[in-house]
């Protein structure tokens, strides 16, 4: 699936170009196939999954991982795999499952990760988020990405805002919860087929709104900050000369004479570069089961 198949990209350009949140009505079902649940069920079945790329949460707190996984030893290793009748149980009593990267296993969401790479500036992933009953799960929260939602199934309310804050160095969110806003300035009901955008930096919070649950896919599209950019473009200078060393300022423990030569050879290699450097790692290679035959969501 091609991006420009979820929203021209003419109508995408005009709402990063504004800034706003925007939302599209879109077919039901449209949706349906970029992660069939047979396939969901497949993945959480035979893969080891664990926190933060795989949750489920509640009202903003995340469920211990022993109420829900079993933990097996194979040889010098130890692996923790999903019960599926725990899940079951902890989505029946209103947990929020959330799977980051679901793009490494759905050739659909690949395809569609890899459009908004091809037109946009940066990295994109693709996560999902599925619910039984009503409710929040996450906590209000602002993302550095960019994000791309698609209303698979059910329906979702969403508020939003911007309220400033101060810029950050990492792609974490913020804990703080007196930073929360108070007051929403857009609010939004999606169902099934429809299309969120919502920029970078804008405090949202979600929830479920009936007993039928709800199924959504966010692509988080994430331009690396140009201050992460050269700090690895100097780490990886630096790291040509072991005698010497960064600490956690970014202050050179070297003489002025050796750190102009290696600013010299950073500024260099940033002008020469082809292409940043990627801050998520979602293609790690995982160990696998087989399926039980009575997995089900």
């Amino acid at each position: 699936m091609h991006i420009d198949t979820v929203i021209p990209r003419g109508l995408l350009d005009e709402f990063i170009a504004i800034g706003q949140p925007m939302r599209t009505e879109g077919t039901p079902n449209r949706f349906d196939h970029l992660l069939p649940m047979t396939m969901l069920q497949h993945v959480l079945a035979t893969h080891e999954l664990r926190y933060p790329r795989f949750r489920l949460v509640r009202g903003g707190i995340a469920a211990d991982s022993r109420w829900y996984t079993n933990q097996e030893v194979i040889g010098s290793s130890s692996y923790d795999w999903l019960v599926p009748h725990r899940i079951n149980q902890l989505l029946e009593e209103g947990y929020l499952l959330a799977l980051n990267h679901v793009h490494a296993f759905a050739p659909e969401l690949r395809d569609l990760v890899a459009s908004l790479e091809a037109t946009r500036p940066g990295q994109a992933n693709a996560n999902l988020y599925l619910a039984k009953r009503p409710g929040q799960g996450l906590s209000a929260h602002y993302d550095t990405d960019d994000l791309f939602v698609m209303q698979v199934r059910g329906r979702k309310s969403w508020k939003l805002t911007l309220q400033p804050q101060e810029e950050v160095a990492t792609l974490l969110h913020p804990g703080n919860e007196e930073m929360i806003p108070s007051s929403w300035s857009h609010e939004f009901v999606l169902n099934p087929g429809d299309f969120l955008y919502v920029p970078q930096g804008w405090w949202h919070t979600c929830e479920t709104m009936n007993d039928g649950g709800s199924f959504h896919i966010a692509c988080g599209m994430t331009v690396p900050r140009v201050s992460e950019y050269l700090y690895q473009v100097l780490a990886r200078i630096v790291g040509k000369h072991p005698t010497q060393a960064l600490d956690h300022r970014f202050r050179p423990m070297m003489d002025r004479a050796t750190f102009d030569r290696l600013l010299h050879e950073a500024g260099e290699a940033a002008c020469s570069a082809d292409s940043m450097l990627a801050f998520h790692n979602g293609r790690l290679p995982m160990q696998q089961q087989p399926v039980p035959d009575d997995f089900r969501l």
